[in-house]
């Protein structure tokens, strides 16, 4: 190999490793606005759920600095195999994960509604549960984030075994809110902001899985979706 192709592949090489190394940092970056949203919760913490929000500009430019780096790349290196599918697949993580912080910013809005000066105290049972969805997700995106810096891929097919037990614990979840709120008309308001809150939940859970299905695809060029 030539100095000049040895310096092109090196060149490549390192961009690769450098959308790689962004997707890292947007997976940590949801994950702890995932992990302050569940503080907030837990601590009745308005102003925290506040600051959750306000993170959600730097999960956008990840995105947008993901999207910008894998459209360079492919368009000045024309990669194939293994190089194209891993860019590619970095390419929709990172839309999977921009819509994670989304819901994630919805779920700390209401956190910051439930605690606000115009609403009463929750009921302390109920947030717990929801408490336990959140964490759930929580350890979803720390299995991914184990995918992308171990660069092992057991963790994502591990998430995708799980994954109809998780649905079945959230939709169980939604249907004692349900049961909780007809049981005493001045709780429907309440339950439905809980419920909302279990389905935001159920929504990051949802794109974890496509996380997953997108990794197994990197890794073991797999394509699971839709069960193909």
């Amino acid at each position: 190999m030539s100095n000049t192709t040895e310096h092109l592949v090196r060149g490549f090489d390192n961009e690769v490793k450098h959308v790689h190394k962004l997707s890292i940092e947007m997976t940590q970056l949801v994950t702890r606005q995932m992990a302050q949203a569940l503080q907030a919760l837990d601590e009745g913490n308005e102003a925290l759920a506040e600051q959750v929000i306000s993170l959600d500009e730097n999960v956008d430019q990840y995105e947008v600095s993901i999207d910008s780096e894998v459209l360079n790349i492919l368009a000045r290196r024309n990669p194939v195999a293994s190089d194209l599918r891993t860019l590619l697949s970095i390419s929709k993580i990172a839309v999977e994960l921009e819509k994670i912080g989304n819901d994630i910013v919805d779920f700390a809005g209401l956190v910051a509604y439930l605690f606000g000066p115009d609403t009463s105290n929750p009921n302390h049972a109920l947030l717990l549960e929801i408490s336990k969805f959140g964490n759930l997700v929580k350890s979803m995106l720390d299995r991914l984030i184990l995918v992308l810096e171990k660069n092992d891929i057991q963790p994502a097919y591990s998430l995708l075994e799980s994954e109809r037990d998780c649905q079945n614990e959230f939709r169980d979840g939604i249907r004692q809110q349900f049961d909780f709120a007809i049981q005493d008309a001045r709780r429907i308001s309440r339950a439905l902001t809980l419920m909302h809150m279990m389905k935001v939940l159920e929504g990051c859970g949802e794109h974890c899985c496509h996380i997953a299905e997108y990794m197994i695809f990197m890794k073991d060029s797999i394509d699971i979706r839709h069960g193909v």
